[in-house]
This record gives structure tokens, C-alpha cells and sequence, in this order.
């Protein structure tokens, strides 16, 4: 009988203990590294260096001064990122 209580009490142990230990670690999809923000502004950066800035910002407000905005992906979503962040 005592032999079945010290097993029963090893296995509550070994429970307890994986359950520590899952609530500890992180989760699969979490990924260490840079941030889909920090993506982005560099995306963003690399785009506007590599038309130059006077040509970025040129064709943005011929295009606004047109009455349409056409934005790439990118800014799109460096723009969409910095709503919710506002907020």
C-alpha cells in the first residue's frame, strides 16, 4: 500500500513538474529576433534609398496631388502597423 501511495505521489510529482516547466517555456511560434515593425521600416528604408529620396517623396505627392495614393505593400503595411501601434 505504501509502495502505491509513493508511486501515485511520483507520478503527481513528474505532473506537476512538466506543467512548470511547459508554462515556463515559450510558446512554437514565438520567434527571437527582429520584429515585423523592424522589417518593415527596413524594407521601407532600402526601397527609398534605393529610388532616392526626391523621387520617393516626388511621386508620392504627384499622386496625392492627383487625388490617388499608390502605395507599395510595404508602405501599406508600415503604415497599417503604425495605426494599430497608435492606438
Amino acid at each position: 500500500m505504501i509502495r502505491f501511495l509513493l508511486f501515485v505521489l511520483l507520478l503527481v510529482a513528474a505532473g506537476l513538474g512538466v506543467l512548470w516547466y511547459s508554462s515556463q517555456s515559450l510558446p512554437d511560434w514565438y520567434q527571437q529576433g527582429d520584429s515585423q515593425e523592424t522589417r518593415l521600416v527596413q524594407q521601407l528604408s532600402e526601397q527609398i534609398e534605393r529610388r532616392g529620396v526626391g523621387e520617393f517623396l516626388g511621386d508620392k505627392f504627384a499622386g496625392v496631388m492627383n487625388g490617388r495614393l499608390v502605395l507599395s505593400e510595404t508602405e501599406f503595411n508600415a503604415m497599417l502597423l503604425a495605426g494599430l501601434r497608435a492606438n
